[in-house]
């Protein structure tokens, strides 16, 4: 078969039992909070019934086997070739989710995907603040896009620049990779 650089993700041993701690103090805190009296009227005095859905919500991106499966779709709705907005500076962007090799279902710790091409678009788009400004616009488009219209009703819920990585094509056009498929919503 073909050579494939690829990446092994996989969850830190000590993840899971950080994250039952941070919920054991954030439920011993919450009665403090929601009765001093400086909370009143600011939303804080609620604070108790915000743990457990935030504890659902990290709990799901936990899960790498999920991970895997949401990236797998996000594929999908994701690998495209966008055209920036301002039609002075044409420039073509192609996104794209790295492709899933294997997911390890017991244990739901780790799977591989395949090596995702690029640099942090702090770095890639360092030297030319337009460059920046054209791809970043163009990808929200395309994350609006999929949010408000999209087929499926699926989009990543953390898209920010530390999940996109960005790089030159041989042919000119900009590649964005969108990484961690851990929260989406449908």
């Amino acid at each position: 078969g073909k050579e494939q650089e690829t990446v092994i993700r996989l969850l830190r041993p000590d993840l899971e039992a950080a994250v039952k701690e941070d919920s054991r103090i954030l439920r011993e805190v919450a009665p403090l909070i929601e009765n001093h009296p400086d909370m009143k009227g600011t939303g804080l005095e609620r604070f108790g019934k915000f743990i457990e859905p935030l504890e659902k919500a990290v709990q799901e991106e936990l899960d790498v086997t999920k991970t895997a499966l949401n990236q797998a779709e996000g594929a999908r709705h994701y690998t495209k070739t966008l055209e920036t907005l301002d039609r002075a500076k044409k420039i073509y962007i192609k996104s794209a989710v790295p492709k899933i090799y294997y997911e390890k279902e017991s244990g739901k710790t780790v799977f591989i995907q395949e090596l995702a091409p690029g640099t942090s678009m702090d770095r890639f788009f360092e030297h030319d603040p337009m460059l920046r400004r054209l791809v970043s616009e163009s990808v929200a488009e395309m994350w609006l896009r999929e949010a408000l219209f999209g087929t499926g009703s699926f989009f990543h819920t953390d898209l920010h620049p530390g999940n996109v990585l960005a790089g030159r094509l041989a042919d000119g056009s900009v590649q964005v990779t969108i990484l961690d498929f851990g929260m989406v919503d449908r």
